[in-house]
C-alpha cells in the first residue's frame, strides 16, 4: 500500500486524484499533462486536481522508522553476540594450567 501503482516504488510525496486513488505526485502529474486524463487504475476520467495524502504519508515514515530501529536493534545483537563468541585476548587469558607451567619429562 505504500508503492505508487504507476512507479512501483515507494511514494514520498502521495495524492489522492479524483479517482479516489493515491499516487506518487510526480507519476500522477504525468498522466494529468494528457488531454484528456485517464486514470491508470480505472481508466475514469481524471481532474486536475491532487490532494495530499498526509495520512499515508505518515503511516510510510512511521514504517520506515520501525525498519531503522529493528535494523539497529539486530546490529547491536550480532555485534554483542559477536563478542561474546570470540576468544579471550592474550592479555585477559589464563593459561591452561591454572597459570602455572607444566613440567614436562624433558623439562629440569
Amino acid at each position: 500500500e505504500f508503492l505508487c501503482p504507476i512507479s512501483k516504488g515507494v511514494m514520498r510525496d502521495p495524492v489522492v486524484a479524483s479517482d479516489g486513488h493515491t499516487y506518487e505526485r510526480v507519476e500522477i502529474s504525468r498522466v494529468l499533462q494528457i488531454y484528456p486524463s485517464r486514470s491508470p487504475l480505472t481508466r475514469e476520467r481524471l481532474e486536475p486536481h491532487l490532494y495530499p495524502n498526509r495520512a499515508l504519508l505518515a503511516r510510510i515514515a512511521n514504517h520506515e522508522a520501525e525498519v531503522i530501529d529493528g535494523l539497529e536493534e539486530a546490529m547491536q545483537l550480532g555485534a554483542a553476540s559477536a563478542q561474546a563468541a570470540s576468544p579471550p585476548s592474550e592479555h585477559g587469558a589464563v593459561a591452561p594450567s591454572g597459570g602455572r607451567k607444566r613440567r614436562t619429562a624433558a623439562s629440569p
